[in-house]
């Protein structure tokens, strides 16, 4: 990817790799409980005859990521066939929780110990309108970010939406964080100054499923 700047101390450290060379790896985060449709996993319902999840992961491998995680937590007897299905690596979020930031750090370490030296894309497992082209103008936007930037996030009028974009600097700064708490999230606050927020104008990047209208609005199945 772009060369960078240290984000630790005064260090300084570049990325080695040549010019507009990025390597991505991506997870989906779904481990939440679907409280609000019903206590069932998000990512199996069906839109337009796939899984929210293949959705996702064919999207994600046709603008060019290879490696992508899924964080589950409950409804693993569902979920873990169709991670498999969809030839993704199993993240288990084994905390018993579900708030995002646990199933954020589970990726976080995951991506830190198995993909180190990646820049990561990080989004939620009910987005169901994400295509490989939304994928692309995220990360074809990336490499043409000034290069102490560390984080991209893309909005849409306004909104804040996924995935979220992190340098393998921040990957490693909040992995090696003492308030794992805090999350993504709390590492973004903490370095405005290396976000970039990037308004794509398209809905895709914040059309999740919350309700069976939403579910219904892009042609899933209840």
């Amino acid at each position: 990817s772009r060369l960078r700047m240290g984000i630790q101390g005064d260090a300084c450290c570049m990325d080695d790799r040549p010019e507009g060379q990025a390597r991505f790896s991506a997870s989906i985060l779904a481990a939440g409980h679907g409280s609000r449709m019903g206590h069932v996993p998000k990512a199996a319902f069906r839109v337009q005859g796939q899984a929210i999840l293949e959705r996702q992961v064919a999207s994600l491998r046709g603008a060019g990521v290879g490696e992508i995680s899924v964080v589950i937590g409950p409804y693993r007897a569902q979920l873990e066939p169709l991670v498999a299905h969809c030839k993704a690596r199993l993240v288990l979020n084994e905390t018993g929780s579900t708030d995002v930031v646990t199933s954020q750090m589970a990726a976080i370490q995951d991506h830190y110990q198995v993909h180190a030296g990646h820049d990561m894309l990080v989004l939620l497992g009910d987005l169901p309108s994400l295509m490989s082209s939304h994928i692309q103008r995220l990360t074809s936007a990336w490499l043409a970010l000034a290069r102490d930037v560390h984080a991209a996030v893309p909005t849409h009028v306004g909104v804040r939406g996924h995935p979220i974009l992190l340098s393998w600097e921040a990957v490693k700064a909040i992995a090696e964080s003492d308030r794992p708490d805090e999350g993504i999230r709390g590492w973004l606050l903490k370095n405005r100054n290396r976000v970039q927020f990037l308004e794509m104008r398209d809905p895709a990047y914040v059309q999740d499923v919350d309700t069976e209208e939403d579910l219904l609005s892009v042609g899933g199945i209840p």
